[in-house]
């Protein structure tokens, strides 16, 4: 029988230390930048911020961070993007998308009930019914699909 355990490698380690800290840097920089700094960004943007081809550093932070990185930046830009609706409830799904960096209407919507699991107009309804409730401005939600509840 074989071993198919490598033995190790000083150099291996060094790019692994590399490849982690490259990583920690890009998720701190998009956790702490505002949407309107992300919104655009590109994992060749970034491959090219750290002089690495775009498929190397997309591997490397799967590899690191158990998520690809068009992943990652798709869920923070959701995340980013309900935060801002929580601050200003006026702004309409054509207004949300173009501050996500989404030209079609749909492909947001889309992607905001697949983060969220409700779709964008629901999210506000729920969230202002919520926060209204002191001032007698709640929303009403009684027609809103709900989503089921789990079950083991």
């Amino acid at each position: 029988m074989k071993n198919n355990v490598k033995p190790y490698s000083k150099k291996e380690s060094i790019a692994t230390e590399k490849e982690q800290r490259i990583c920690r840097e890009i998720v701190h920089y998009i956790i702490s930048s505002d949407l309107d700094r992300i919104k655009d960004l590109q994992v060749g943007q970034l491959a090219k911020s750290y002089g690495i081809c775009h498929s190397y550093l997309s591997h490397i932070f799967k590899k690191n961070e158990r998520i690809s990185l068009g992943e990652f930046l798709k869920r923070m830009k959701m995340l980013k993007c309900a935060f801002i609706m929580h601050e200003n409830r006026d702004l309409n799904n054509i207004q949300l998308a173009e501050m996500c960096g989404y030209e079609s209407i749909n492909g947001f919507i889309g992607i905001f009930k697949d983060f969220v699991g409700i779709s964008p107009g629901i999210y506000k309804k729920w969230f202002s019914a919520g926060l209204d409730k002191k001032n007698g401005k709640g929303a009403d939600i009684s027609n809103s699909r709900r989503p089921s509840a789990r079950t083991s």
